[in-house]
């Protein structure tokens, strides 16, 4: 049996900008109610089985018709009857402008105001390491694209992501039509663990898409509101990343001898060359000689200054084209850098800064 041994090294990981990675749900108003400044997810099925007669018949009657007067119906009545103490699975925070928005418009019938909540496991929102490994992966995978020609990079261009990687890792499976080999992968060696964010930590606050047009940014969306880690100076928590190199190292593994010298130090190099470059890139693109945007030039500025002395890592929400794709001459897209989801209209997301214990 091949080792199974995993060297894990400690790291603190530094929120630089919002981060939110989901799990696809999203809360509809009859699922939540915001009061003093906190969002509360009900357990709706809960405490409607714990109502009385009286209580059901109400709640009964304002559903008929189901109409849009009656969802407004149904909204305050929860509000103003539900025992958050008992009936709410979780609680986190909401920013001033999420709260008064949420009561300047809440007997507005249109007003469905969906949040997107931070994956959790039970009641505590988390980092999920296989999100962090694959923002790890894609900066690896970029590192082996340096010593490539541009005829390659256009070869590459032809085929599928899978076989992409694949080709680049040394883990294809040889038949007539290629295809990716999981077991020649290397990252098969590298653990990422969930990391479990410090209590209220997170907030839900507006998400907002802004364009360039011509000299000026615009936002150009409906306010998106997703639950985010709260930008915070100074705000950490720990993570853990450990590498096999027994695995990498077996003769049997099926693994390209060119990642046996792979360490945890080796991939944290690789993503901070890769998202510096990113961050630059996306700087540039979005930014360059658009006027009254000091504030904006700031952030994107005041990011790349903390991360001096860490590990730049992007991962989660809206990090973008730039940011997930391992080369410039690799993106399909042909459009891209010129909108961007900013927290609140004034910061980029997904940025951490990772320092080894």
């Amino acid at each position: 049996m091949i080792g199974n041994r995993f060297d894990e090294v400690s790291i603190t990981a530094e929120v630089l900008s919002p981060v939110h990675i989901g799990d696809g749900e999203e809360l509809d108003p009859l699922h939540y109610v915001i009061k003093d400044g906190r969002l509360h997810r009900i357990a709706l099925e809960e405490w409607l089985s714990a109502q009385d007669e009286k209580k059901l018949a109400e709640f009964k009657r304002l559903t008929v018709g189901g109409n849009d007067g009656a969802l407004t119906g149904l909204r305050r009545y929860l509000r103003d009857t539900i025992d958050l103490a008992a009936h709410a699975y979780w609680s986190a925070p909401v920013t001033a402008a999420v709260a008064a928005r949420y009561e300047d418009r809440f007997d507005a019938p249109e007003n469905r105001l969906p949040m997107r909540p931070f994956i959790r496991s039970g009641d505590r929102p988390y980092l999920p390491g296989s999100s962090i490994k694959g923002a790890i992966r894609t900066a690896y995978l970029h590192s082996l694209t340096t010593p490539l020609s541009q005829n390659d990079l256009r070869n590459l261009k032809k085929s599928r992501c899978d076989i992409v990687e694949g080709r680049l890792l040394g883990a294809i499976r040889p038949p007539k039509k290629e295809q990716f080999d999981i077991d020649k992968d290397p990252f098969r060696a590298v653990r990422v663990r969930d990391a479990f964010l410090p209590d209220d930590t997170t907030c839900f606050a507006e998400i907002i898409n802004h364009k360039r047009i011509e000299d000026r940014i615009d936002p150009i969306s409906v306010q998106l509101i997703h639950e985010i880690i709260t930008p915070l100076d100074g705000l950490t928590f720990p993570l853990s990343i450990g590498v096999n190199s027994p695995l990498l190292d077996h003769p049997k593994s099926g693994i390209d001898a060119t990642h046996r010298r792979l360490s945890v130090k080796t991939l944290l190099e690789c993503c901070d060359t890769f998202y510096r470059q990113a961050l630059a890139e996306e700087k540039q693109l979005f930014l360059e000689n658009v006027k009254n945007n000091d504030e904006l030039i700031e952030a994107y500025d005041k990011i790349a200054g903390r991360a001096q002395g860490g590990y730049l890592l992007r991962l989660g929400y809206a990090s973008g084209v730039v940011s997930m794709t391992i080369r410039k001459e690799l993106r399909t897209a042909k459009e891209y850098g010129t909108s961007k989801h900013l927290y609140e209209g004034r910061l980029p997301l997904g940025f951490v800064k990772l320092t080894i214990d």
